[in-house]
């Protein structure tokens, strides 16, 4: 299926996507990749949240550091919107900089299709 991608008239952005699809969870079939890299994601994330904030660095800083990145990486959870909540009122004083929002926005956006990498390698392992 792989090599049958590639017998059509295909571009730089098709060969991307196959490539994205290939590192994120080898087309599918490895779960521990889109796993290894939600926790890359979080830990990157909690780290560049806590080297933002405007607070002095103490293990509060870094707790709500680690709580707002796993509020912004499951949005659809009711409770991740109070710790989204007080981690922005700890970290940032209440107000987000600009150009956190990139990486706010990015980090729920890869969280979503990891999510879904996820269970797409469960439905190809458990599938009958």
């Amino acid at each position: 299926m792989r090599a049958a991608r590639w017998h059509g008239d295909y571009r730089w952005p098709t060969a991307l996507v196959e490539g994205l699809f290939w590192l994120g969870c080898d087309y599918g079939r490895d779960l521990a990749r889109p796993l290894l890299w939600l926790f890359v994601m979080f830990g990157l994330c909690a780290n560049v949240y806590v080297a933002a904030s405007i607070s002095a660095l103490s293990s509060t800083v870094v707790t709500k550091a680690i709580l707002f990145s796993w509020g912004q990486m499951f949005v659809y959870i009711p409770s991740s919107s109070n710790a989204r909540d007080e981690g922005l009122q700890i970290l940032f004083d209440g107000h987000l900089p600009d150009w956190l929002y990139f990486i706010t926005f990015s980090q729920s956006l890869l969280t979503l299709v990891l999510l879904f990498q996820v269970g797409l390698v469960l439905r190809n392992r458990f599938k009958l």
